[in-house]
């Protein structure tokens, strides 16, 4: 199993099942979309970003350099593509406002943010660096597109309320200063992690970092 299987299997399971279907025009667009993504990132992963032609994702795909344009303008929407569908409702199932993941407001945090810290050490930090200039450097206030998709910074800051009226979370700071605090460390954590060219696991510092921002407010 390669890089692109480990961290994603489920997509390419999901190509697999489109392609038995009778597929609608829709349907395989869509199909296309995904065999395009898929494919890519496997090149990407494997020999580089910077290194994989557009030629080499038509030659994988069996599709025309011509067909790939018309469904993303460049090796940069694929890639944009492929990290808005990694940010879907599972990496923040932590923050479901279950009576276990508020008492344990630490963990369901941290798990969370450990959880993007591993796709970007799986990813690189090449690719990486490309996806946070996409976000403008910031994990919560993304790109309006993106944000519509997740709604990352609402999950989040629901899931600090429920915490503050559950008891977990310190009711003497406001919600908004929680979130700056930890926002600023995230993004710090990840522009250090990439100046540094992934020289270390992203996802041990995340964790280092927001279990202590995390704890300073707990009840």
């Amino acid at each position: 199993m390669d890089l692109y299987d480990t961290l994603c299997p489920e997509k390419k399971l999901k190509v697999r099942e489109m392609r038995k279907k009778k597929l609608s025009r829709k349907e395989a667009t869509q199909l296309n979309r995904e065999k395009i993504i898929t494919e890519a990132m496997r090149l990407f992963l494997s020999q580089g970003y910077n290194e994989t032609t557009m030629k080499q994702i038509s030659d994988a795909t069996e599709l025309s350099i011509g067909s790939i344009y018309h469904l993303f303008e460049g090796k940069d929407a694929i890639l944009k593509e492929y990290s808005f569908s990694l940010m879907d409702d599972s990496v923040f199932s932590s923050l479901e406002n279950t009576e276990e993941n508020l008492r344990n407001v630490c963990s369901s945090l941290v798990e969370v943010s450990c959880r993007i810290a591993r796709i970007l050490d799986t990813l690189g930090w090449e690719m990486s660096n490309l996806i946070i200039d996409y976000y403008s450097a910031d994990w919560i206030d993304m790109h309006r597109d993106f944000y519509e998709r997740a709604h990352p910074r609402d999950q989040v800051e629901q899931f600090l309320r429920a915490a503050q009226e559950y008891g977990s979370l310190t009711k003497n700071v406001p919600v908004g200063d929680i979130l700056e605090l930890l926002k600023v460390v995230a993004v710090g954590t990840v522009h250090r992690w990439i100046k540094t060219k992934g020289s270390y696991s992203l996802e041990s510092k995340i964790r280092y970092y927001v279990t202590f921002i995390v704890n300073i407010f707990t009840v």
